[in-house]
C-alpha cells in the first residue's frame, strides 16, 4: 500500500461539511448563500498539514463571518477553479460515457504518482445527479495487482469527520463507490492544481504543531539541508540526518540539492 503521513482522524476537520454555510458578497447583486464547502475543507486540511499544524479542534461548524468560515469559503473558491469545467463537461452525455474510462486510465495513475512522493491529492468525484460533485482527499492507496482491476483508495471525506473512509474502483465491472456515502459516483478527477495557502491561526482552538516524526515538510524555493537543520533542530550538523531519512527522494548521486515541491520527512 502507498501511504502518506496524513491521518484522516488527526489531520482532517472534526465537523461535517454538510452543515457549513457559505455566503458571497458580490457588488450590485443580492447575497449568494448555500451550504457545503467540501473542496475548501480538503484544500484547507492540506494547508494545515503542509504548514505542520493541526487543524482547529472544534467540533462545531464555524458560523458565517468567522475567520475559519471565511477561510474555508475562500479555499472553496480556489477548488472550484478546478471543479467547474470538469463538472460541466461531465454533464454532456456524450462525454459522460468516457468519464469512468478516463478515471481508470488517466486519473488513477496520477493518484499513485502523487502518493509515491508522500503527497495527498484531492479527488473530485462526479456523481449521477446533474451538476453534483464532491471533493475528498486521497491519502493512501492499494494499486491494482498486475492484470487486476480493483483499486482501493483511503480518503479523508469532509462529510464523514473523524473516520477513515474507503473509496474503491473496480474497472472489471465498471463501478466505484465511496463508503457510507449513498450517492452514485461514475467518475473522478485527480486535482493536481492544488496550491498551498497559509492557514489562519485560531488561538481559541490551540492549533498545535505536529510531532516531527510524522510531520511532512514541503520544500520551498531556496531551502537547503543546512538551513532546515538549523531551523528545526538548532544544529547545522543535523543536515545529515535529514538527508539519510530522505535520500531516496534527494538522490545519493550528485549534488544534494533540494527541489521546491519535494516532501521531506523530518526525523527525531
Amino acid at each position: 500500500m502507498l501511504r502518506t503521513a496524513f491521518q484522516a482522524v488527526d489531520n482532517g476537520f472534526h465537523f461535517s461539511n454538510n452543515d457549513v454555510e457559505w455566503q458571497l458578497h458580490i457588488p450590485f447583486m443580492p447575497f449568494l448563500k448555500g451550504k457545503n464547502v467540501c473542496g475548501g475543507m480538503c484544500y484547507a486540511a492540506l494547508d494545515y498539514w503542509y504548514a505542520r499544524q493541526s487543524p482547529p479542534t472544534q467540533t462545531k461548524v464555524p458560523p458565517l463571518g468567522t475567520e475559519l468560515n471565511e477561510y474555508l469559503v475562500d479555499r472553496q473558491i480556489s477548488a472550484h477553479g478546478f471543479a467547474i469545467p470538469r463538472v460541466l463537461g461531465a454533464t454532456n452525455f456524450r462525454m459522460r460515457a468516457d468519464v469512468f474510462k478516463s478515471s481508470v486510465e488517466e486519473e488513477i495513475p496520477k493518484i499513485i504518482a502523487s502518493l509515491r512522493t508522500g503527497r495527498p491529492i484531492p479527488l473530485l468525484l462526479i456523481r449521477d445527479k446533474m451538476l453534483d460533485c464532491h471533493f475528498v482527499l486521497a491519502i493512501a492507496c492499494t494499486p491494482p495487482a498486475p492484470g487486476g482491476t480493483f483499486t482501493d483508495i483511503t480518503v479523508y471525506d469532509p462529510n464523514q469527520p473523524d473516520k477513515i473512509v474507503q473509496f474503491w474502483v473496480n474497472a472489471g465491472i465498471s463501478q466505484m463507490n465511496l463508503a457510507n456515502d449513498g450517492n452514485v459516483t461514475f467518475g473522478f478527477y485527480a486535482d493536481t492544481s492544488y496550491d498551498f495557502s497559509d492557514p489562519p491561526f485560531i488561538p481559541d482552538e490551540r492549533v498545535a504543531p505536529l510531532p516531527l516524526p510524522v510531520s511532512p515538510y514541503l520544500v520551498k524555493e531556496g531551502d537547503t539541508l543546512f538551513g532546515l537543520a538549523t531551523r528545526f533542530y538548532g544544529v547545522e550538523a543535523r543536515w545529515e540526518d535529514i538527508y539519510e531519512a530522505n535520500s531516496w527522494a534527494i538522490g545519493r548521486d550528485g549534488p544534494r540539492i533540494l527541489k521546491a515541491g519535494q516532501v521531506l520527512t523530518l526525523p527525531d
